[in-house]
Formats: structure tokens, C-alpha cells, sequence
């Protein structure tokens, strides 16, 4: 359900039932979730971590190349045309401007847990009001989406820091169609650092475990909730996954 706005049909198909967007009061371009659906998602016990938008700027400021971040959502909106596709958590306005300028897809939900992010690229969504939808969530991991109603989804940085990074994985299988892939961006080496460059920003408690996580260990949780590698390739210590929905 959309209020306050042209309801979009395209958008209103993809919503969960019992779920509302209302466009954000100071700016309208960006849609949020009214307040009832604010605390129906937050009824579940929240992530350690305060959002993985903090998370992607300290990986970006302190342990990667942004060139890789650029090449692989690129290579992810041009492999798509005609479908459904998700961006979540959105990674960084001025990478997803230049990336989603390749994308021939349907609909495009770019949804993230910064609004600064989001507003600037606000004039997507002026240009393509039909096409282009920009959605701010809140800490939690519930997405307010239907079962199957997405072709793909793009991931970077949404489960590294995470106390339940299977929840996300979850939302993921659960939104895809039978099929559909979850392109997916991990750091699995020097995994101490990352998570002491969390502590430091305090994004994640002190005390919170810095045990590295091997990629067999996000390979299974994706396996666990239905979604199977079908690629990977890696830069460095920073692996990409190719994911799909076998549930």
C-alpha cells in the first residue's frame, strides 16, 4: 500500500500486505515506512550492527578499492533487462547513479539506511518516476516485500558486522522468484580488522566476537535458507557471489 502520492502500480504489486510507504516529509522522492509498518518490522530482535550503510563506508575507507564496487553493481544492472530488480543496502548514491544508468530493467528499488545517500540521487527518480523507486529502511533487516516478487537483488556490504546475517539472507530467498539471483559482496579475510574498524567507529559493541569468517561460512548460511552458488570471483580479499533461489 502507497499513500501520499500517484499510487505506482508497478511499486504497489511488489509491497507485503500489512505494509505501507508514505513519502518521506522532507523529501518526497525517497519513500518510507509509515509508522505501524515501522513497528511491525522492528518486532524482531534487531541486528548487532546500527545499519550496514556505516558498515560500506568503513570497508570503502579502510580496507578496499572503490573501483571494485563500481565494476560489479555495473556488471550487475547490465546483466538484467525487463526485470524486477533490488538494490539493498545501497551502497553509495554516486556509485548506484552510474551503475543504474546501465540497467534495462522494469522496476529498480534502490533501498538503503541513509537518507543523505538516497537524496542524492533523488533525480533518478524525478527521470524515471515509473521505472526507479527510492525506499529508506530502518535497522532492521525485514524487508517490506512480497514472497517472489523480484528477479534479482544486489547486496554489497549488508552481512559482514551482523549478529544474524542469515535473517538478511532470509529476506533475500524469500523476496527472489524460484530462480532468481542474489548478487552478493563479502570480505572474508582479515576479518579481525574489519570488525576492529566496526568497534572503533561503534558500530558494533565491544566484546562482540572478531573470530574471521571463512566464505564457507556465508556459503552456508545462503544454502541454508535456499540460495546456491552458481559463481564467484574475488578481488583481493573481497569476494563477489553469484547466488540462486532454489527454494
Amino acid at each position: 500500500m502507497i499513500e501520499g502520492r500517484i499510487i505506482n502500480q508497478k511499486l504497489g504489486e511488489l509491497i507485503q500486505p500489512g505494509f505501507e510507504l508514505i513519502p518521506h516529509p522532507e523529501h518526497s522522492e525517497v519513500l518510507v515506512l509509515a509508522q505501524a509498518s515501522q513497528e511491525k518490522a522492528q518486532r524482531r530482535k534487531p541486528s548487532e550492527v546500527k545499519g550496514p550503510g556505516v558498515l560500506s563506508r568503513i570497508i570503502m575507507g579502510e580496507l578496499a578499492d572503490p573501483s571494485y564496487y563500481r565494476t560489479q553493481a555495473i556488471r550487475f544492472y547490465e546483466s538484467f533487462a525487463d526485470t524486477r530488480l533490488i538494490e539493498f543496502p545501497l551502497y553509495g548514491g554516486m556509485l548506484a547513479k552510474e551503475a543504474i544508468g546501465h540497467s534495462g530493467a522494469e522496476v529498480a528499488v534502490i533501498a538503503g539506511q541513509s537518507l543523505e545517500s538516497l537524496v542524492s540521487i533523488r533525480e533518478l527518480s524525478h527521470q524515471e518516476p515509473d521505472r526507479i523507486f527510492l525506499l529508506l529502511l530502518g535497522g532492521d533487516t525485514t524487508l517490506p516485500f512480497a514472497d517472489d516478487c523480484f528477479d534479482a537483488a544486489l547486496c554489497q556490504w549488508g552481512l559482514e558486522g551482523m549478529k544474524e546475517p542469515g535473517r538478511l539472507l532470509g529476506e533475500f530467498a524469500r523476496i527472489l522468484k524460484p530462480g532468481g539471483e542474489l548478487w552478493l559482496s563479502v570480505y572474508c579475510r582479515g576479518q579481525r580488522a574489519l570488525l576492529d574498524a566496526l568497534i572503533r567507529a561503534g558500530v558494533v559493541r565491544r566484546g562482540a566476537s572478531t573470530r574471521a569468517k571463512p566464505l564457507s561460512y556465508y556459503l552456508d548460511l545462503a544454502a541454508a535458507q535456499g540460495l546456491h552458488l552458481v559463481e564467484k570471483w574475488h578481488f583481493g580479499s573481497l569476494y563477489q557471489l553469484r547466488l540462486t533461489s532454489h527454494r
